[in-house]
Order: C-alpha cells, then sequence, then structure tokens
C-alpha cells in the first residue's frame, strides 16, 4: 500500500480536490494569459499601421520646417487618446495602460532631443523626419514582440500543466478501484496475521502453564450430558400437596364452623338442649332477603375459592422450587 501510494501520489482520491481547485485556478490563469496575447496582438497590429502610415507620410512632411517635432507631436497626440479610450474601460493599474504611459514619456524624451538637435528652426529632410518616428514604432513592436512570445510560452506552459492535471483527475477513479483492491487484501492478510499471533500468544501461554504445574495433565472423564427432564419444581408432588392440603384445610374449617355455631338448626337439637316436649315446629319462610343473603353467601364462597387457588399457584410459584 505504502509502494502504491507513493507512486500514484498525484492520482488518489484523497488529493482529489486539490487537484480541481488547482485544475481552475490553472484555467482562470490560461485564459486570463490568452486574454492578455490577444491584447497585445490588437495593440501591435495598431503599431504596424501607425508605422505604415508614418512611412507613407514620411516623404509629405519632409519639406516642413520643424517636421521632426511636428510628426512626433501627432504620435504623441495618437498615443493621448489611445490612453484616453483605455481609461475609460480599465484602471492606472492595468498593464496596458502603464505600458502605454511609458511610451508617452519615452515619445515625449525623444521629441526633446529631437527638439535640441533640430535647432528649433532648421529645414530637416524627409529620412530625418522619418527615422525618429520609425524607430519609435519598431521599438514598440519589438517589445511587444518580446512580450507576446513570453506571454505564448506561459500559456503553453499553463496547458501542459493544465493537460497533466486533467489527466490525474481522470485517473483518480482508477486509482480508487486498484487501492480498494489493495486495501482489501491488506485487510485479509492483517486478520490472518492477528489470528496467527493471537494462537501463537495463546500456545506460548499454555507452554508457560505446563511448565510451571509441572506437567500435570487435566483430563475430562465424565462430560457434562443435557438433562431429559427438569429437576425442579417436582409438579406431582405440588398437585398432591396441594390436593391433600386443601382436603384438610377444607374438612378442618368445616368442623371448626360448625362448633362455632350455637343456633338451632333441627328440632331434635332442640329437645336435646332442654329436656321439654316438643309441641310443633314453623317451617323455614323463604323470603326476598333470605334469598339474596344466601346468594351473597355462594358469591363470597366462590370468591373466597377462588382466591385461596390463586393464593397456592404464587405459593407453588414461588416456593415450589425451594422445597420440591
Amino acid at each position: 500500500m505504502n509502494q502504491f501510494k507513493a507512486s500514484n501520489r498525484f492520482e488518489l482520491p484523497d488529493v482529489l480536490d486539490a487537484n480541481l481547485r488547482t485544475l481552475e485556478q490553472l484555467r482562470s490563469e490560461l485564459q486570463a494569459s490568452l486574454a492578455r496575447l490577444s491584447s497585445l496582438q490588437d495593440r501591435r497590429g495598431a503599431l504596424e499601421k501607425q508605422l505604415v502610415e508614418s512611412e507613407i507620410a514620411g516623404p509629405e512632411v519632409s519639406g516642413i520646417k520643424g517636421g521632426a517635432g511636428t510628426t512626433t507631436d501627432v504620435v504623441l497626440q495618437n498615443r493621448k487618446r489611445e490612453l484616453a479610450d483605455l481609461l475609460r474601460h480599465y484602471s492606472h493599474k492595468h498593464p496596458d495602460v502603464m505600458r502605454l504611459k511609458a511610451e508617452i514619456a519615452a515619445a515625449e524624451e525623444d521629441f526633446r532631443k529631437e527638439k535640441t538637435q533640430s535647432g528649433g528652426g532648421r529645414d530637416i529632410t524627409a529620412p530625418a523626419v522619418a527615422s525618429p518616428l520609425s524607430q519609435v514604432l519598431q521599438k514598440q513592436i519589438g517589445g511587444l514582440d518580446a512580450e507576446i512570445k513570453s506571454i505564448q510560452a506561459q500559456a503553453e506552459g499553463l496547458r501542459r500543466q493544465v493537460s497533466l492535471y486533467q489527466t490525474r483527475i481522470d485517473n483518480t477513479s482508477v486509482r480508487g478501484i486498484e487501492l480498494s483492491k489493495i486495501s482489501r487484501t491488506y485487510e485479509i492478510t492483517l486478520k490472518k496475521y492477528q489470528d496467527l499471533l493471537a494462537k501463537g500468544l495463546e500456545s506460548e501461554l499454555s507452554e508457560n502453564m505446563e511448565k510451571k504445574q509441572k506437567g500435570e495433565q487435566f483430563q475430562i472423564l465424565d462430560p457434562a450430558n443435557f438433562p431429559l427432564k427438569p429437576v425442579r419444581p417436582n409438579r406431582q408432588m405440588i398437585i398432591l400437596f396441594g390436593l391433600l392440603a386443601g382436603l384438610g384445610g377444607g374438612f378442618g374449617l368445616a368442623f371448626v364452623w360448625d362448633n362455632l355455631n350455637t343456633s338451632f338448626r333441627r328440632s331434635d337439637d332442640l329437645s336435646a338442649y332442654v329436656n321439654l316436649p316438643l309441641l310443633a315446629t314453623i317451617p323455614a319462610l323463604v323470603t326476598r332477603s333470605s334469598v339474596l343473603e344466601q346468594r351473597r353467601a355462594h358469591g363470597l364462597l366462590v370468591v373466597g375459592s377462588f382466591g385461596v387457588l390463586v393464593i397456592g399457584l404464587l405459593c407453588v410459584r414461588v416456593f415450589g422450587p425451594m422445597y420440591f
């Protein structure tokens, strides 16, 4: 993985964002260079046009007194008009504006030198008039040619860099797939290595334990088996004891209730208690209140029986495993 990342460090998915930003910046610089080159080429064409016009107009102004100064003054006026046009669209820090200012300053310096050399009023021939203007224009054209060549070389270098970064971006997806394959193999190999390392540590630990125990060996003689049926609770015993306890409790409660009730229910009970002859008996009078009382008693009996059953089940559930 390290070798792959080192050999493809500029085409990995991690640097994709940086490559995209750099590519966008290079494209912006290339567009600016091309715009600057187009402006310089237009400027050079204008200067060549002026050079041709000056060569054509040279013979016509050869006999004019102070002709050199007049021609140079025309050039200065043209430059100043061009400067005014540029200042309508650009600021004073624009390269074309700064270059045109330098050309105007150079033309003014040449104009002063020519005026000093001409003596202010001598007639000069046509070659003397055309030569300074042509030299100035040719000098400016030469400077523009040098700058155009420099910008062309710069633009060519930017094109190569744009192509290089575009190739890197195009190869990023392929490098990502290759890196994922290598990473998958690396993870599998790392897992195997960790497993082998753990087994090695376990074997060393077992060896040390055997040495400390002086060769004692442990062997399982009777392995544990799963039980076929639960040991606790013994449901048959619980049901039997519950049934016996219920019967015993029911009979005991009935006996106690019968002994505590001292009312006379039959004529024999009364005759045995007072030793007097019984003259007559009155049958039980069934009324609505007695029927309701009997139903209420039966309901209480049912509810009580159900409550006892629930309590018994809870006791079996909670205390059954402890005692059975």
